[in-house]
């Protein structure tokens, strides 16, 4: 048998094998199995525990390497992030028309509206911790609205240190469309936090306790 024949022979052999093992329902690696069932077309296959065994996911990498299906993407503090080209990051829109105390969810890098107040409000902020911020914005003027700390946390409005549980008031009588103060925690001391308030449209204040 010549070379260029003997060469020919070995492709179609291993050729043979792999459609083998497809027509089987079954795909081995040198750690990895994956046995009966579909995977989804384009998902990213993850392991599923086990002698090998791999399972489908949510995440999907298009044919033109978009990616899609991330809930969440959780990158280690001390490591460095860097992207190449536009990054586009949606932020949440939540409204609050009535009295309520705000989750730390609700807080995390968000939009929070007050679209149909109809009566005096106050907001209650979670304990103040790492990694919190967000946006109060007015959309429904006329009304008066606060939001408050909580019982052991301070706000600094503009830099001003107010009394722990107090609250930054925006009033009906003067508030308008887009009045806007943005909120984020920042640590006081060692393993303390408090919230910052800073004013970006429209007028805030002291509202007391």
């Amino acid at each position: 048998m010549k070379k260029h024949e003997l060469t020919i022979w070995l492709i179609v052999a291993l050729l043979a094998c792999f459609i083998g093992y497809a027509d089987a329902g079954m795909w081995h690696s040198e750690n990895a199995e994956i046995t009966g069932g579909t995977v989804t077309d384009n998902s990213v296959v993850r392991g599923d525990g086990g002698a090998a065994g791999m399972q489908d996911s949510g995440v999907l990498i298009d044919d033109s390497d978009n990616v899609t299906g991330v809930t969440t993407l959780t990158v280690d503090g001390a490591g460095e992030s860097s992207f190449v080209g536009p990054v586009t990051m949606a932020l949440s829109h939540i409204t609050k028309t009535a009295d309520a105390t705000l989750t730390a969810a609700e807080c995390k890098n968000t939009v929070i509206n007050n679209v149909g107040q109809s009566a005096e409000m106050t907001l209650t902020l979670p304990t103040a911790a790492e990694g919190l911020t967000f946006l109060y914005e007015i959309s429904t003027a006329a009304q008066t609205s606060h939001v408050k700390a909580g019982a052991s946390d301070k706000i600094y409005l503009d830099k001003t240190a107010l009394d722990d549980a107090d609250k930054v008031s925006n009033n009906g009588a003067s508030s308008e469309v887009l009045d806007s103060i943005r909120f984020s925690t920042f640590e006081s001391g060692s393993g303390a936090w408090d919230w910052r308030a800073d004013t970006l449209h429209g007028t805030w204040s002291d509202g007391g306790s």
